[in-house]
């Protein structure tokens, strides 16, 4: 696929963890240069305290971002949402 196609293609991406998120958020934001938003939450079925970390990024990004998560949570899951649009104060990297 066309590298600058994938670079204009915003997604957003929440990952969902149990442990504290500051790992997670640190590497979004030294590797990525992303910031994310913190939302605290709990398990529908396990009624338990869980982190989501919401980041808007490229398509581009993402392998890069699935790597992060694995590597600092391989229990955390990923939700992805494509095509989605973005006003504000959002980069986009070309």
């Amino acid at each position: 696929m066309d590298k600058v196609y994938v670079q204009n293609q915003d997604v957003e991406a929440k990952i969902i963890t149990k442990r504290s998120p500051e790992e997670l958020d640190s590497l979004v934001l030294d590797k990525l240069n992303r910031g994310a938003t913190l939302l605290h939450g709990v398990g529908a079925y396990t009624d338990e305290a869980v982190n989501v970390l919401y980041v808007t990024l490229s398509e581009y990004e993402l392998p890069m971002l699935r790597r992060l998560v694995a590597q600092a949570d391989p229990h955390a899951f990923v939700v992805v949402k494509s095509k989605v649009r973005v006003y504000g104060n959002y980069r986009k990297k070309l």
